[in-house]
């Protein structure tokens, strides 16, 4: 959707992506955070000559949060909205934390139709290897948060992670685990 009230609210707030963000038409998609009450997250598609870039923002009241870098940013907008994560929001979260801090590098996948397979040519035979089995981020209680595991894929690699997740969105990795290497992918 177009707002351009929030594109220049924005860039205000940014002076190093200002001259872009003014610049380029952007559309504004909302990013589903359903363990959010009330901040908002969106990412702004600016159409630049050379191609899209995606920028991702935190909203909550007033603040505005630059997220998809470090997990410190992440962090500051589960602080602002006093969040406390359920075992169901676990799931929708760990996502949303990869894809807000990763810089879009390591992507949870909970299908197939997620990764981004090379198309074969006419005539190029099938991939020598099976695709593998993904499966849903699972989240189960441990102490005062959670343990959850997710598939990831991180350039042609797939790898099964173990994190711990606090009940305020802290994400710690305690181990990972190659599923796949060499996947027959687009690079990202």
């Amino acid at each position: 959707m177009k707002d351009p009230a929030l594109v220049e609210r924005i860039a205000a707030a940014e002076p190093d992506r200002a001259a872009i963000l003014r610049a380029f038409p952007s559309e504004v998609l909302e990013v589903a955070t359903p363990f959010y009450r009330s901040a908002r997250v969106v990412d702004l598609e600016v159409a630049t000559g050379v191609g899209p870039i995606r920028y991702r923002y935190g909203l909550h009241g007033d603040a505005l949060f630059r997220l998809g870098e470090r997990p410190e940013q992440v962090q500051a907008l589960n602080d602002s909205e006093g969040l406390r994560l359920t075992r169901d929001g676990v799931p929708p979260y760990v996502r949303f934390f990869f894809d807000s801090v990763a810089g879009r590098r390591m992507r949870i996948v909970e299908r197939d139709s997620e990764i981004r397979w090379r198309p074969r040519g006419a005539g190029e035979p099938a991939s020598p290897s099976p695709r593998p089995a993904l499966r849903p981020v699972s989240a189960e209680p441990l102490g005062t948060g959670f343990r959850a595991v997710a598939n990831a894929t991180w350039n042609a690699t797939l790898v099964e992670l173990e994190m711990e997740v606090s009940a305020t969105g802290q994400v710690q990795p305690t181990g990972h685990r190659m599923v796949e290497q060499n996947l027959d992918v687009i690079p990202d």
